[in-house]
């Protein structure tokens, strides 16, 4: 019975050794075929961002009209800032995951065995997904974008890059951050009384050890804040700038000071998205006056002294704390819709929220032509 036993745990044993080394061969495999996505991704994303900043250097700009910001509000936006409207006294339509472009097809061969094994849990919904360029989004009107980084540490230095996930989500129209910015202000350059362009700012947590990546993290906020301050110059409204003489984002609040627009025309303010390194990014300086982007915060952490603007996604709730949104002088952003969902009663709470950034995978474009477009009816900014 015992030599019985000795062979059937040797049977086990091998059978285990043997699926142990499949599954690290498949893995091993998969590894290498990830990392081939990404560089044959990144080669194509840097290709793309190249060819696109060439073109509005040598063509798109040599015949340039701008078409004037009251192109896109549905109210005399003369008369809105010879009154004195407030940022937050304004609502803007922005885009999520603005640098999207369709994931290529090495892309999507790669997710197929992941949709297999994931039985349907795993959804990869936004395979179809595209979106126009950062000057195309702002000519369509847009005026509040959502960039996604990573930081990546190579011998030279630190930089910073834009996707949404490397590998699985990688195709994107601005790969280089600090060429996103270049792209802006060129932008902003042709543009010079457009309405303040606010810049949503995710740190990514899924980063893998590839290339150099890592997660966006507090260590890299002083380079990042050098770079926004050395790209956009004097384009760029800091928390100090919206602070002015209060002693803290709460007192500016209390005393309804948010800044008025028109001393914010073809300026941009960069948000930083809440995550767990928002209260690490205030602790470097309390006062936020030697920081480059406005932290945002969640609905219950609206009484800290920082809080001003608030990401709050869901408007079934937003509606429900509109009135405290109001009378704490907050700035909102809140989601529409979520692609490839959408529907007309998340539409009408979106229109009864009162939120200030309103943003939406479905915003007028020249991109899925055929598919729902979401606006202000009509036009991408409007009063509250």
């Amino acid at each position: 019975m015992n030599i019985l036993k000795t062979k059937v745990f040797r049977i086990i044993a091998i059978v285990v050794a043997c699926v142990l080394v499949v599954a690290g061969s498949v893995s091993i495999g998969l590894w290498e075929f990830a990392k081939d996505v990404y560089f044959e991704n990144k080669e194509g994303n840097v290709a793309y961002q190249q060819a696109h900043l060439e073109y509005l250097r040598e063509e798109y700009y040599q015949n340039y009209v701008p078409k004037g910001e009251q192109t896109f509000c549905d109210f005399d936006l003369e008369e809105a800032l010879n009154n004195g409207v407030k940022y937050n006294e304004m609502a803007f339509l922005a885009t999520h995951n603005s640098y999207q472009r369709l994931s290529t097809e090495t892309t999507r061969k790669f997710q197929i065995p992941f949709k297999v094994l994931s039985f349907g849990l795993k959804k990869f919904d936004k395979v179809d997904f595209d979106s126009n360029t950062l000057t195309e989004q702002f000519e369509f009107g847009i005026r509040s974008i959502e960039l996604d980084i990573e930081a990546m540490e190579k011998e030279d230095g630190t930089s910073f890059t834009v996707m949404h996930k490397p590998v699985f989500d990688s195709a994107t129209t601005c790969f280089d951050f600090a060429l996103a910015l270049e792209e802006i202000v060129m932008w902003s350059n042709h543009n010079p009384n457009h309405l303040p362009i606010s810049i949503i700012i995710e740190s990514k947590q899924d980063v893998g050890p590839i290339d150099g990546l890592k997660i966006f993290s507090i260590e890299h906020t002083t380079a990042f804040d050098a770079l926004l301050r050395e790209k956009l110059g004097d384009k760029l409204l800091t928390p100090a700038d919206f602070m002015g003489n209060h002693k803290n984002f709460k007192e500016m609040r209390e005393a309804d000071d948010w800044m008025k627009v028109k001393d914010m025309l073809g300026k941009v303010v960069v948000i930083l998205h809440e995550n767990k390194m928002t209260e690490d990014y205030v602790e470097k300086d309390e006062s936020l006056r030697t920081q480059a982007m406005i932290p945002s915060l969640l609905y219950k952490q609206r009484d800290r002294e920082y809080a001003s603007i608030i990401i709050d996604n869901n408007p079934k709730k937003t509606v429900t704390r509109r009135e405290t949104f109001e009378e704490g002088k907050f700035i909102v952003r809140t989601r529409a819709d979520s692609y490839p969902k959408f529907s007309d009663k998340r539409y009408a709470l979106t229109e009864k929220c009162g939120s200030q950034i309103i943003t939406s995978d479905y915003v007028p474009r020249s991109v899925r032509v055929n598919q729902h477009t979401y606006s202000f009816n009509g036009y991408t900014v409007k009063l509250l």
